[in-house]
């Protein structure tokens, strides 16, 4: 149906509601140039409706979001590789 680049690396399960798919991921600056964010992609077309970076003082060390999202009151949830808990506004 769709792809869609993350400019990352996608380790971790999408959660989906009923309109939108949340991910994060992964980043790391080596041979290929992923940086690390929050996303929200629209469920039809995966057009990309937000995206949050990840900031980090040096991207050639591993960065981001290595697991999975939870959406819950309106807010998504991501745990960072730097061991924070991150919330996202869901719309």
């Amino acid at each position: 149906m769709w792809t869609t680049d993350v400019h990352g690396y996608a380790w971790g399960t999408p959660v989906i509601d009923a309109d939108r798919v949340f991910i994060g991921t992964r980043g790391e600056v080596v041979t290929i140039d992923h940086r690390a964010h929050a996303l929200a992609l629209e469920r039809t077309t995966g057009r990309v409706l937000w995206r949050y970076p990840f900031t980090v003082a040096d991207p050639k060390v591993t960065h981001g979001f290595a697991g999975s999202a939870a959406v819950a009151g309106g807010r998504v949830f991501l745990a960072s590789l730097d061991g924070r808990v991150h919330a996202f506004a869901a719309r």
